[in-house]
């Protein structure tokens, strides 16, 4: 039951968490996305591409890491219920 406790609920936690921060990341790339899309068609300068850029990478980042996590947060619970469902 302590096994479950201490690596089940911080599982599911973190599967709930990061999920709920890539869902809004991922909102946050569409934006940032049509916005790049948006200084391309109007042939903007160089710089104002650079930064658009940087803004949509950065949100590419942090959805790759709140993916990583949910999927750590995925084989903690997955460590947890097979050590509460193991029989000695």
């Amino acid at each position: 039951m302590v096994l479950l406790l201490l690596t089940g609920l911080p599982g599911v936690a973190g599967i709930v968490i990061f999920t709920w921060l890539a869902l809004q990341d991922s909102a946050q790339l569409q934006r940032d996305y049509g916005y790049f899309t948006a200084l391309i068609e109007q042939s903007s300068t160089i710089e104002a591409l650079f930064v658009a850029e940087a803004q949509q990478n950065i949100y590419r980042l942090n959805l790759m890491r709140d993916g990583i996590f949910v999927f750590l947060s995925s084989i903690l619970l997955a460590i947890g219920l097979h050590g509460a469902t193991r029989r000695y």
